[in-house]
């Protein structure tokens, strides 16, 4: 069973485009943003996906199960503080993330990490949501 949930996530793995070619193409907010959250432990329940408000006003959807609402939540959300277009080294996101500022959560990206530089990336493109054309998982079965 252990070898089937192996093979599973390798092959879900190659349809998430990598890291490396970041700056060339748009970077997926659902296919690549979320699991950056997710394995900086942002959408945890003890984090910003607590019951209630989240954290501090910030909420994200348990481990990234609604995308579209952590969308909503991080971009348009607060008058869009958390996102700095014009100067995206300075969104409170990646500051906060970084601890470049004090964050109730510590350090979860530092600076020079993919994950940061995914992010960075995706703010500067403008923060897209994604795109039609990106992969999609349609269906899953364990026989």
């Amino acid at each position: 069973m252990s070898s089937l949930i192996a093979l599973c996530s390798a092959l879900l793995g190659l349809c998430v485009p990598s890291v490396v070619d970041a700056g060339e193409r748009t970077v997926s907010f659902v296919n690549e943003i979320v699991p950056v959250l997710t394995k900086a432990g942002c959408n945890a329940g003890v984090c910003h996906a607590k019951a209630g408000n989240g954290q501090n006003g910030f909420q994200l959807s348990l481990l990234g199960f609604e995308p579209l609402d952590d969308y909503e939540q991080l971009v348009k959300k607060a008058r869009g503080r958390r996102l700095s277009f014009a100067s995206p080294d300075h969104s409170l996101i990646l500051l906060k993330a970084s601890a470049q500022v004090p964050h109730g959560g510590g350090r979860r990206l530092g600076p020079s990490s993919e994950g940061y530089a995914l992010l960075r990336t995706w703010i500067a493109q403008g923060a897209p949501l994604g795109s039609d054309a990106e992969p999609r998982l349609e269906s899953f079965e364990v026989q």
